[in-house]
């Protein structure tokens, strides 16, 4: 805590655990978890992998499959994976902090009465990635909440916007949860619930898209729908390169495949003809050696 008692940190370990290899699993829910009793905002987190002595694991050798630090029940409100962590040039294991932007916070208020009050839960799984067998390593999972009771902080929201999963009780048609071998396009459409600004900040990685970056070469984000940029369900066809014996084809794995040289103009194409036109396209990102962010906001 700072000397004013308006600020601070509410740090958690969780541990230990013994990992063997082979991408052994470790998973923990723990609701609720203690709180910062005079917070009214969360303005910033840590989360990851630590050894013995507190020094973050990077990935190798510990995966965080999911971290979810769970705000009254919302999932993703506070969240690292396996994509968190940075190339080294770019911060490396220190991409596991993220603060909100200067002056912002999440509203946050753990002392209202009749069950009204805010709470947090954790919900994690991490993988031990190294060869099996291997010696056993001791390590522990580090959750810190960064809070402020400070009243000039201004209110913000988390908005987490994905397309139901084909395990949930409705799911969405567009909800794949695998890809093809080749060159391939999935999209899904979300809704601001109120009216807003987008806080945009590349210092603190704000905004965040999370995706499983061996399979993503590239995102686009539009500020209109699926429909109106030519992107139909007509397009869309079952993964038919699937060869995974654990993982069966479901029939919302769907994907579209342009089957031509450059599947990224063709994307381009059909948008720029669409109703919508490029006119919509709000922000993008490509992989590359030199530069891993959003390349334009």
């Amino acid at each position: 805590d700072d000397a004013s008692e308006e600020s601070g940190w509410k740090i958690y370990r969780i541990g230990p655990m013994v990992g063997m290899g082979g991408s052994d699993w470790h998973q923990v829910w723990l609701h609720p978890i203690p709180h910062p009793e005079q917070a009214k905002f969360i303005t910033g987190k840590v989360t990851g992998p630590v050894d013995e002595r507190g020094n973050f694991l990077g990935h190798p050798p510990i995966y965080s499959h999911h971290v979810h630090v769970e705000v009254n029940g919302v999932q993703h409100c506070i969240e690292a994976h396996g994509d968190t962590t940075c190339s080294e040039e770019k911060g490396g294991t220190a991409c596991y902090l993220r603060s909100y932007p200067e002056g912002y916070g999440l509203p946050f208020n753990p002392n209202l009465p009749d069950g009204k009050a805010d709470y947090i839960a954790l919900d994690f799984m991490l993988n031990d990635l190294r060869e099996f067998p291997a010696p056993p390593m001791v390590f522990y999972e580090e959750i810190a909440l960064k809070w402020s009771a400070r009243d000039d902080v201004k209110e913000m929201s988390t908005a987490t916007m994905h397309m139901s999963s084909g395990g949930s009780p409705h799911p969405h048609p567009f909800s794949t949860t695998m890809v093809t071998r080749r060159p391939g396009f999935l999209w899904s459409t979300s809704r601001w619930m109120v009216d807003g600004k987008l806080i945009v900040s590349q210092q603190d990685h704000f905004p965040w898209f999370h995706a499983h970056r061996k399979f993503m070469q590239g995102a686009w984000a539009f500020a209109a729908t699926p429909e109106d940029l030519g992107l139909t369900h007509a397009l869309l066809k079952v993964v038919d390169d699937n060869v995974n014996p654990h993982q069966p084809t479901a029939h919302n794995d769907l994907i579209w495949n342009p089957e031509v040289e450059d599947p990224v103009q063709a994307l381009m194409d059909r948008v720029a003809a669409s109703k919508a036109g490029l006119e919509s396209l709000r922000c993008w990102m490509l992989d590359s050696e030199e530069e891993k962010g959003l390349e334009f906001v």
